[in-house]
């Protein structure tokens, strides 16, 4: 996951849209749209995700897999060996053989894409996207293996889940409706590069062709042992209620009750992964993250701290919504995002506010739940994490019709919540990354 700058993108989210999006259930056949979900996807048997090609990836090896480094040039020669062996084709129509599977991006980097061709909606993509790129130098911990980073759940982990995805779909007896497509993004840690160079110079399908994109970065990863089970599913209304649903219903198929796959809205993914690109293109996107934890952009992402258990069933979920997407009978459509009228009710220019009180309590939930963790932050960070919560209990209680009112009078609150998002990079990289198992 790229590096960004804390900004006021983290936190105009907290002024509630009184927009109503209809609910999931509304206007919506749900038996039509989910398909009966294969066994030979879902058996007890089935394992999504292969280790070995996290380990790879994140190997010292590989030292990195920063763009146009030996590292980047085995990691995407080791992509393209995993696509072909799940039978997919380059998506480059001017190149042949291996070459067809990879774009350049500008003067340096190399995006490496292919497709898994559908059946009767074969001009329909559903686009599956990790970044493989990592750095060169990051913070250094003590208590990690080596100096490298490996970024093992940034993103080798996400990559990971897409292959393994891939590979499962490859499997089955009959083809999905849709074509399946693979992104494997480079430059992503230099600013989003590699996808953005995909969508403006040379985006080889149709961007009104992409029914949805489903894009993973930072998986298998823990941000404090409370919230081991917590994982984040972004930005699904996006693609309206049809969308949600199968979001939803994705969701509530891991019936180990083990993983807390939390839904919220687009903006809450702060423009820091590739998912952004396509989403300002009006692409219905789903972000799946565990966000930045204490082991982000350091030498301690590595290996014995990803969360296999947990990146296994976060895979499972992915893999029960990439089939239903790829299935279901109705067109996924993009969702303009709902308009704050508070703007004029308030007559202060607050611009447009896409999210929604319902992740205002979500994320005062979570941030309660971290409070267990409290004594896991440095002494410097605690009053801080305190003031936070406090702040996040009071704007919660207005509930969700009074709240925009206030906030809309007082908008120099919202400012004291910018450090949400990074003071969860403040504990040690420690133990509880890993899986307890």
């Amino acid at each position: 996951m790229v590096a960004g700058p804390t900004s006021a993108i983290n936190v105009i989210f907290f002024v509630a849209s009184l927009c109503i999006r209809p609910s999931v259930a509304q206007g919506f056949l749900r038996n039509s749209e989910e398909s009966e979900f294969p066994f030979e996807l879902y058996g007890s048997d089935v394992v999504v995700v292969n280790r070995t090609d996290v380990e790879f990836l994140a190997s010292d090896e590989l030292g990195g897999r920063n763009d146009g480094t030996t590292g980047s040039l085995l990691a995407q020669e080791f992509l393209i060996d995993k696509l072909q062996a799940m039978g997919a084709v380059g998506l480059v129509s001017s190149k042949s053989g291996r070459d067809a599977f990879r774009q350049d991006v500008y003067s340096r980097g190399t995006n490496i894409l292919g497709i898994l061709p559908g059946s009767d909606l074969s001009n329909e993509h559903i686009f599956l996207s990790a970044h493989y790129d990592h750095i060169s130098f990051c913070e250094i911990k003590a208590n990690a293996d080596s100096n490298i980073c490996n970024g093992a759940t940034d993103n080798a982990a996400g990559v990971a889940v897409v292959l393994g995805i891939g590979s499962r779909i490859a499997e089955l007896s009959e083809r999905p409706r849709r074509s399946i497509v693979f992104g494997f993004w480079d430059r992503e840690e230099d600013g989003l590069i590699g996808s953005q160079y995909f969508i403006e110079e040379d985006p080889l399908i149709p961007l009104s062709q992409i029914t949805t994109l489903l894009n993973f970065d930072i998986m298998g990863s823990n941000l404090l042992p409370s919230l081991r089970k917590v994982s984040f599913a972004i930005g699904a209304e996006s693609g309206g209620s049809q969308l949600e649903y199968l979001v939803e219903q994705a969701v509530i198929s891991d019936v180990s009750g083990d993983l807390n796959t939390v839904t919220i809205s687009a903006i809450l993914g702060s423009q820091r992964s590739d998912y952004f690109n396509f989403y300002e293109m009006d692409v219905p996107i789903v972000f799946f993250s565990d966000s930045t934890g204490p082991c982000y952009h350091t030498n301690g992402d590595e290996i014995k701290n990803v969360d296999f258990d947990k990146l296994e069933k976060q895979a499972r979920v992915a893999l029960k919504l990439t089939y239903n997407l790829a299935t279901t009978n109705r067109k996924i459509k993009f969702t303009e995002p709902c308009i704050n009228p508070t703007n004029e009710l308030s007559g202060i220019d607050l611009l447009l506010f896409p999210a929604e009180f319902s992740d205002l309590r979500v994320l005062n939930n979570l941030v309660n739940q971290a409070y267990e963790d409290i004594d896991l932050f440095p002494e410097a960070a605690k009053p801080e994490f305190e003031f936070i919560k406090s702040e996040l209990n009071c704007l919660t209680r207005w509930g969700p019709i009074a709240f925009p009112f206030i906030l809309a009078l007082d908008t120099e609150r919202l400012f004291i919540l910018l450090p949400l998002i990074d003071i969860f990079t403040t504990p040690e990289c420690a133990g509880f990354q890993a899986d307890s198992s």
